[in-house]
């Protein structure tokens, strides 16, 4: 496990934490290592949000932040983690089993924590825990690489007007601690509201089904139960950068809205009346004209030299095509030499950049 865990980016004390959770977890039955689980849950949390603070200190220092378009709100306050905690050693409080932010179905204990939004996205972190391990051909967690699971779920929120509802979850991206633990970010983009802004707080429902893994053939794995969370979703803006772009080529499509965090960049897009929205697709690229890691409609900002980034908006099916023969090296004569960025400007129907401060720098970025 030290290897797996070497390879994710958390702070050195969360290895022994989860080393001495883990071996809790295998001495408890099966109640207790429901309560486990949550306090695992509570020290991934607590340690993320440690690291995380620790990063920005070091990143930023006293300096004001200052984003793409000049200057960045400031942070008033940090996310609020909510877990549920453990009980005593010789009795479980039925509240720790079966809460609002950890539910346990057909052997999968649930942790939700980390609920909050930002004006414009929703994001929840998840912690799944296994009573039996996973399956042996999921090898991936074993080289500690980055992975998306698939979610069936329906949320309902408390938002007034036409346009309250929250798009469903669909997916989780993150990485497995061990052969029985995954942990995950959930993130979804808010609506817009008819009388303004998304308020400072509301109450979320969420309900999954099924979570969905992809193992080294390409088939899945299904897991299958009932979690039923009721979570208050908390606004924090802190590290959000928000910058207007606002451009659009002569047919009316473009990028409008781009919104960078911590950990990710959202491009609104911007299409006529009559088109449909499913016919196009953002690709974002870092400094080097690489394509980011995707998250859904989110691109990936971790260990990416965002200095610089490169954003396009291309009709979806041709963007496919040239993403699977880049990849394959099918493209016309010499694209094997060519990053992507610059086959992506050729055929997009609008693009941009901009320029954020950046923890990595890459040693070729394009010109």
């Amino acid at each position: 496990m030290g290897r797996q865990l070497d390879r994710i980016p958390v702070p050195e004390k969360l290895d022994e934490v989860i080393g001495e959770s883990l071996r809790q977890l295998r001495r408890e039955k099966r109640k207790k290592r429901m309560t486990a689980a949550a306090g695992l849950a509570a020290a991934v949390s607590v340690c993320m949000a440690g690291y995380v603070l620790g990063r920005n200190a070091v990143q930023y220092g006293e300096e004001e932040q200052q984003t793409a378009a000049g200057n960045i709100e400031a942070r008033t306050d940090e996310p609020e983690y909510l877990f549920a905690r453990g009980g005593e050693e010789d009795e479980i409080p039925a509240e720790h089993t079966d809460s609002v932010y950890l539910q346990e179905s057909e052997g999968i204990t649930l942790t939700v924590s980390n609920v909050y939004h930002n004006g414009y996205t929703m994001y929840m972190t998840v912690l799944m825990r296994s009573e039996e391990p996973f399956s042996d051909s999921l090898s991936r967690y074993r080289e500690g690489q980055g992975y998306t699971a698939e979610l069936e779920s329906r949320g309902a929120s408390e938002l007034e007007g036409e346009n309250s509802g929250i798009p469903d979850p669909d997916i989780m991206t993150g990485r497995f601690i061990d052969d029985r633990t995954f942990a995950g970010t959930v993130c979804t983009a808010l609506p817009d509201q008819e009388n303004g802004e998304i308020p400072d707080q509301f109450a979320y429902e969420w309900n999954i089904s099924s979570i969905s893994m992809e193992e080294d053939d390409g088939s899945k794995v299904t897991c299958r139960g009932d979690w039923n969370f009721q979570v208050e979703v908390e606004k924090n803006t802190g590290r959000t950068e928000v910058t207007d772009i606002n451009g659009t080529n002569r047919n009316g499509e473009g990028i409008g809205r781009v919104v960078k965090t911590a950990d990710d960049i959202y491009a609104e897009i911007l299409i006529p009346e009559e088109a449909r929205s499913e016919d196009y697709t953002v690709a974002v690229c870092d400094a080097s004209g690489a394509l980011m890691n995707e998250a859904g409609e989110y691109y990936r900002t971790e260990n990416r030299d965002i200095s610089t980034v490169y954003i396009f908006l291309c009709d979806r099916e041709e963007y496919e095509k040239l993403k699977s023969g880049y990849r394959s090296g099918e493209n016309a004569a010499g694209s094997g030499s060519r990053i992507f960025a610059e086959i992506l400007k050729e055929h997009a129907l609008y693009s941009t950049e901009l320029h954020f401060r950046s923890q990595y720098l890459c040693v070729y970025q394009m010109a």
